[in-house]
Formats: structure tokens, C-alpha cells, sequence
């Protein structure tokens, strides 16, 4: 499955965590119990290998801000956390779209 699979229910996406069980507490995203996730989480619970993942976050970092230069990617995942937390569902899912993640 990928991320834009996963998120594609406004219902199974979050901000602020990176999931959430159905009471809204913290979870790991690979917790049998997550129902929703923020993008970083997502990526964690669809791409098992960390080469995966953060081909996934850079990516993702990619459709955010095409303008990202290599020596940046290191921070990819305060950049992603940023986005997810200030954007609408519908802008997630356009970046997850774009990054084909």
C-alpha cells in the first residue's frame, strides 16, 4: 500500500503525532491499534526499509519545496512534520500525489 492509499480518508490522517488509535492517544504507526496517521507516520507504516522511507520523505520534501538543494534533505523530517501540521487534508494529498509515495 502506499501513503497516498492509506491517507486518502480524511478520517485516517492526523496532525501532531505520527498515529493515533481510535480514542485519539499516541500510538507506533505499525501498532495494530493505529487508525490514523500524519505523512511521517504514514510512510513509516507503508515502507518497511529505512532506504524506503527515506526515499519517501525526500521525495515528499521534493513535492513540498521543489527547490530543496541535497545539503538540506537532512532535514526532512522537520519539514515534513511543519507541512503536515499546517496543511489541509486536501493539500496532503496533493503532495502525496505529486511525490507518488
Amino acid at each position: 500500500m502506499k501513503v497516498k492509499e492509506l491517507l486518502a480518508d480524511p478520517a485516517r490522517w492526523t496532525k501532531e503525532e505520527l498515529s493515533r488509535d481510535k480514542w485519539g492517544c499516541r500510538l507506533h504507526p505499525m501498532d495494530e491499534g493505529a487508525i490514523c496517521w500524519c505523512i511521517a507516520g504514514g510512510i513509516m507504516k507503508c515502507y518497511q526499509s529505512f532506504e524506503e522511507q527515506q526515499g519517501a520523505r525526500e521525495k515528499i520534501c521534493r513535492a513540498i519545496d521543489p527547490g530543496i538543494d541535497r545539503e538540506n534533505i537532512g532535514l526532512l523530517l522537520k519539514k515534513i512534520f511543519k507541512f503536515n501540521d499546517s496543511a489541509t487534508h486536501a493539500e496532503v494529498l496533493k503532495v502525496i500525489e505529486e511525490a507518488n509515495v
